[in-house]
């Protein structure tokens, strides 16, 4: 090589930062193990009723706290979902089967002299979620999946002003 040319090669992963390297392990789950379960997918949008058989609601959304679901949220009244009061109720109070999901002793009335649940209100005030760790942008350090790929820009590029 001539004086005063460098490699491009050499000169662009000099530049890079070494990738982080995540280790994750992924768990075999036998088929026996998925029996008891019930698909989230599967309990959105069905009918509730009370232990009398009366319709009380719609299932609306699950919402999980860590590796559990905590409660659910009932859409209740309203027209196509217009207008609907939506609460939410400790997901362990309700009974599910194949057939039903039933909140004994609840009725309309007393769900619709509950709390709403307005999800933005709550969401303005806590995220649990984890986000990026502070300081990538700063740092210009790589962030990678745990599986060793590039997050993209717009996704690893958050530091603590940007929240």
């Amino acid at each position: 090589m001539s004086q005063g040319h460098q490699d491009p090669a050499t000169s662009s992963s000099a530049a890079a930062p070494p990738p982080v390297v995540l280790e994750s392990e992924l768990l075999i789950v036998e088929v026996g193990e998925l029996a008891p379960t019930y698909p989230a997918s599967e309990l959105l949008g069905r009918e509730v009723i009370n232990e009398t058989g009366e319709s009380i609601g719609r299932m609306d959304d699950l919402l999980i706290r860590g590796d559990q679901v905590a409660f659910a949220v009932l859409s209740v009244g309203g027209f196509l979902g217009i207008g609907a009061h939506r609460v939410a109720v400790a997901f362990s109070d309700l009974l599910i089967d194949d057939d039903e999901v039933v909140v004994p002793g609840a009725t309309k009335e007393a769900l619709k002299r509950m709390l709403v649940y307005d999800r933005e209100a709550i969401r303005a005030e806590h995220t649990p979620l984890p986000r990026a760790r502070p300081g990538v942008k700063d740092t210009g350090e790589v962030v990678a999946t745990a599986a060793g790929e590039p997050i993209p820009v717009p996704v690893a590029d958050v530091t603590d002003g940007d929240r």
